[in-house]
């Protein structure tokens, strides 16, 4: 799913079926939705900057994103019938605390003010995503992103490691639709070599 001719083209190159809708657009994502016929709906859905030097301004954006375009997203789910919903997560506003945090770990929501409302608007997703009724739902925290593409190493070469990065900074994410999957996983993370059951995280 994406709005851009340039997200459109990317996607049919890797060979997938392109939906052209906005995420406001519920009556839009509701026949992209039945059409597609989906198991599981993939919600990937920020509306990041090209430069971590814009994302103040882009914040409140993002986060209209997120809450009212993935609730509408995620409510057209239930109706088609979808079975799971994956939301990206964070793993990276977590609570202080000592040693290694993993899965059950709270949120700074606390915390300072740019700090404590992304993670409010995390913990947002995560409460919503996690009391989905009977459709199954998996908070998917991410860790940091590093390499090509990313904001901190758009030519890659950097340090082999989770914090050579950024989290998800990847710009103009979009929603992914996929099919046929079974298996009840509540919640993971991603760490450096791959998913995990049970994960744990430096604070």
């Amino acid at each position: 799913m994406t709005r851009s001719d340039a997200g459109a083209r990317a996607l049919a190159d890797l060979g997938a079926a392109v939906a052209r809708v906005s995420a406001f657009d519920a009556t839009g994502l509701e026949e992209a939705l039945r059409r597609s016929r989906a198991e599981v709906v993939i919600d990937e859905l920020t509306a990041l900057p090209k430069s971590p030097s814009e994302m103040a301004e882009a914040a409140p954006g993002d986060r209209k994103l997120r809450l009212e375009g993935g609730g509408n997203l995620q409510r057209v789910a239930r109706a088609c019938g979808v079975h799971r919903y994956i939301q990206q997560a964070s793993g990276f506003f977590l609570r202080p605390g000592s040693g290694l945090a993993d899965e059950s770990e709270g949120l700074a929501v606390d915390a300072s003010p740019r700090v404590a409302a992304s993670a409010r608007t995390y913990a947002e997703l995560e409460a919503r995503v996690l009391n989905a009724g009977d459709m199954e739902g998996v908070a998917l925290r991410y860790g940091f992103f590093y390499g090509p593409g990313t904001w901190y190493h758009p030519e890659g070469g950097g340090r082999s490691g989770p914090s050579a990065g950024g989290p998800d900074h990847r710009p103009g994410r979009g929603c992914l639709v996929v099919g046929p999957h079974r298996g009840r996983v509540p919640r993971y993370g991603r760490g450096p070599d791959g998913p995990a059951g049970r994960v744990s995280y430096r604070r």
